[in-house]
């Protein structure tokens, strides 16, 4: 099976037709699971080195419609070539303030971590989004600018002028 691969890279430092957010979170957190699903994090590889390890979990993760893995803070993400239920406002608001590997491995996560660190840090942040072509970049990119701008509408609701600010230099060039 081939299967391409897009990176999404936080720089700090498709088979069933509908799986629930609950049941994709109970998938992704239970240990009993594990051999089914694959590991969220490459790290936790027993045969980290190994090529077949390596391919072989993405395999298991996308059989089971969990397109994201990450690599440390790297989130890999494999297009599932098929509309998925996990870019809800149920979704949004789960990763909402969550520390990065608090939650499943997803484009919201990078999306929430480098804004919070726009916003609490006032630091330019960076999402590198690579792949192949037909790799999802394009999909993935308008996800995380989606949320990033209700973020932005969210911290102006709250924050008054200070959001606003954020917002100008998101545009500026601060988040890319």
């Amino acid at each position: 099976m081939f299967i391409e691969i897009q990176s999404l890279i936080f720089a700090i430092m498709d088979t069933k037709d509908y799986i629930d957010f609950n049941s994709q979170l109970k998938m992704e957190t239970g240990l009993h699971e594990r051999d089914r699903a694959g590991v969220q994090d490459f790290v936790l590889l027993e045969n980290y080195q190994s090529e077949e390890a390596f391919i072989g979990n993405l395999k298991k993760r996308f059989q089971e419609d969990l397109i994201y893995t990450y690599i440390g803070q790297v989130l890999i993400s494999v297009n599932p070539y098929k509309q998925l239920p996990i870019y809800t406002d149920d979704h949004v608001k789960a990763y909402r303030n969550k520390h990065f590997y608090e939650m499943p491995p997803h484009i919201f996560a990078v999306t929430d971590n480098a804004f919070r660190s726009l916003i609490e840090e006032n630091r330019g942040q960076c999402v590198l989004i690579s792949g192949e072509s037909g790799s999802g970049k394009t999909e993935a990119s308008k996800k995380g600018a989606a949320v990033h701008c209700r973020l932005l509408r969210k911290s102006d609701d709250r924050r008054g002028r200070q959001g606003q600010a954020a917002e100008e230099q998101s545009r500026a060039g601060g988040l890319r």
